[in-house]
This record gives C-alpha cells, sequence and structure tokens, in this order.
C-alpha cells in the first residue's frame, strides 16, 4: 500500500493572525517566550547588549522630560500593527489613559518611533523600517550606536520612508510634537 505524501503547506497559511498570538498568550501557549509577532511570523527577539539597552532607556528618559502631558513615551512596550505586535525600543503615543488597558498603541496612536541599533543596523534600517512604512507611521527614528547617527525617516509609501536623513548633530522636531530634541543627547554625547 502506497503512503499519500502529506500536502505542502504555502507560507502565507501558516501566518499568525493577531487574533491567533493573542488567544496562545491568553491561554498559556506562548509564556516565557521572547519572541514578537512580526507580519504573521512568530520572531524570536534578540537579547540586549547593556550599551543598547542602556542608551534606549537614557533617551526615553530624556525624551519624556521634553514631551511632558503630551504624550505617553513607553520604553520596551507591545505596539500592535496589522500582523505585527512587537516592542519597540521607544514609542511616543497619544495620551489615551484607560484605553492601553484594553489594547496596546496602534498606528493612529504612535506620534514617534524610535529604535536603537547597536550591533546590525540593517535590521532596523531595512526590516523594521519597511513593516512600519506599510503601517503608516510618520515619523520613525533610529539611533544607530555603530555610526553614532540618527536616522531620521519620514513620508512612508508602501514599504519606504520618501525622506531620510543622517544627523550626527544639532535639533530635530517630531512631525507631531511640541519639542526640540537635542541629536547629541539621544547619541549618548
Amino acid at each position: 500500500m502506497t503512503q499519500a505524501k502529506p500536502k505542502s503547506i504555502k507560507p502565507d497559511s501558516a501566518k499568525w493572525t493577531l487574533e491567533r498570538y493573542h488567544d496562545a498568550i491568553a491561554t498559556g501557549v506562548i509564556t516565557d517566550w521572547n519572541v514578537e509577532l512580526l507580519e504573521g511570523v512568530i520572531t524570536p527577539v534578540s537579547p540586549e547588549k547593556p550599551i543598547h539597552w542602556y542608551r534606549g532607556d537614557q533617551a526615553a528618559r530624556y525624551i519624556e522630560k521634553l514631551v511632558g502631558e503630551q504624550a505617553l513615551v513607553r520604553f520596551n512596550a507591545p505596539i500592535t500593527l496589522s500582523a505585527t505586535e512587537r516592542n519597540p525600543d521607544i514609542a511616543v503615543v497619544k495620551p489615551l489613559g484607560e484605553e492601553y488597558a484594553l489594547r496596546h498603541p496602534g498606528p493612529e496612536d504612535i506620534l514617534l518611533l524610535v529604535e536603537v541599533a547597536e550591533s546590525r543596523p540593517e535590521r532596523e534600517l531595512k526590516d523594521k523600517m519597511a513593516i512600519y512604512a506599510r503601517a503608516g507611521i510618520q515619523d520613525y527614528w533610529v539611533l544607530d550606536l555603530q555610526s553614532s547617527r540618527l536616522v531620521v525617516h519620514r513620508s512612508p509609501e508602501e514599504s519606504l520612508y520618501n525622506s531620510v536623513a543622517d544627523l550626527t548633530e544639532g535639533m530635530i522636531k517630531p512631525l507631531m510634537l511640541d519639542v526640540d530634541i537635542q541629536v547629541g543627547r539621544l547619541l549618548g554625547r
């Protein structure tokens, strides 16, 4: 008797929805896993080196002092995009109070996203950038610690940003916040 070959699974059919991902967390299927959902794929999160965590923490505290009551600064806390749920290093979001007890901030709530790139800046500058552009995140910054620069992405369109600027010094104003931020301070100078 001949055994039937198993049906192949198309890559798209194996992707996780946000609902399925949330159910797996709620029912304890995903516990103590250091993962995130990136475009429907459960992906391991790399451990952070001390310099990555320290620079991100310092940048978040600095931004938080500047924005005051204008916004809520979340450090390594979840955001939800269409088929993605991840913890960016810094998410500056609308101050919606108790609303965040019911859901994580979505694209419409995000005023500024900042990622810290310590050892592999290409991940933040390509992979995450494409995800954030598709989600319509208007202001996405990368603190590239290797090159000691701030890469500012604005004007998303499909998987790209039409405006990308490299800054090493000076001041920058986020698009949706009424503050001026010292680039050197973000980079630890």
